[in-house]
């Protein structure tokens, strides 16, 4: 399995605009959390995206990045914080503030 394709499939569905991008969105997911990979929050944290059309499926982005670093919490939740700082300053009032909790 190619984990960047796996990856960019996340990213390029985030918006989940159709019902294709939705099932694609959550078959990447999956295929993500079977792989098991700390070194692939960074990338999932780039998804994160105020303009997607479903709130709540964004939340399964958050639980499988949870998963990744269930075995791994402190490696994880580094890996998290360096990865929130980059997000996008338009993230601020939306997904940034959830995931850093202000």
């Amino acid at each position: 399995m190619n984990l960047l394709h796996v990856v960019n499939k996340v990213y390029q569905n985030r918006l989940l605009q159709t019902e294709q991008a939705f099932i694609e969105f959550e078959q990447a997911l999956e295929n993500i959390n079977s792989i098991g990979d700390v070194a692939l929050i960074s990338d999932l944290c780039n998804s994160f995206d105020d303009s997607t059309e479903i709130h709540e499926v964004m939340f399964g982005l958050v639980h499988g990045i949870e998963h990744l670093y269930e075995e791994q919490l402190i490696e994880g939740l580094e890996i998290i914080a360096y990865s929130v700082q980059k997000l996008s300053t338009e993230l601020e009032n939306g997904w940034k503030s959830y995931i850093i909790g202000y």
